[in-house]
């Protein structure tokens, strides 16, 4: 890309870590020692994420990030006890709150929603997510299948971006764009540490 055309595009101010923004309101335990990670606070601690949501807001970010990195109907099942309809309106409820923190914060500038899909992996709690290790090992269908209610849930709980964020192998990406593909009328997002990449 030429540096013209970056000097060109209009940008963005994003919200940062979620973790970094929760931890002045929750324990530490409740989040870095939970096999959900930050996606439990939806369901265990809704009022600590409207905070961390306005604390970005007022440090003038422009797109809030739903705690949905590993979240996942299965990880809900599983560590939460709620069934499959229950799971799914958690992921949704992600951007309930999301809109409640900017509602609140009543800042006066248009917050765009990003909802934030994060890798197979990171439902392993064994680093995977930065390897693809687990490519290979789970079939390209149950891989699509875990993933699909995720992005429907965002999309239809209304995201402005889905954000795919740390995926390791390309074969999974293909997969998550083939899901996005069914939902033309949204943008997407793969960001790595060094940028952010929209279409």
């Amino acid at each position: 890309m030429q540096d013209s055309t970056v000097l060109n595009m209009k940008m963005y101010l994003l919200d940062g870590s979620f973790i970094s923004g929760i931890l002045p309101y929750v324990e530490y335990d409740s989040v870095m020692k939970h096999p959900l990670w930050g996606s439990n606070l939806i369901f265990n601690n809704e009022e600590a994420v409207v905070k961390a949501h306005r604390d970005y807001i007022r440090a003038g970010a422009e797109f809030l990030t739903t705690n949905t990195y590993q979240a996942s109907i299965e990880g809900f099942q599983k560590y939460l006890n709620l069934n499959y309809d229950q799971s799914f309106q958690l992921i949704k409820k992600s951007v309930t709150i999301c809109r409640r923190a900017i509602m609140e914060e009543s800042s006066g500038r248009t917050i765009r929603i990003m909802g934030s899909v994060g890798p197979y992996g990171a439902s392993l709690c064994d680093g995977s997510e930065y390897n693809g290790n687990y490519i290979g090992k789970i079939d390209s269908k149950d891989l699509y299948d875990w993933h699909k209610p995720r992005i429907q849930a965002l999309v239809e709980a209304g995201v402005d971006v889905v954000l795919f964020e740390t995926i390791p192998s390309i074969i999974e990406a293909n997969i998550l764009l083939n899901i996005l593909a069914e939902y033309p009328i949204k943008k997407h997002a793969c960001r790595s540490r060094v940028r952010t990449v929209n279409t």
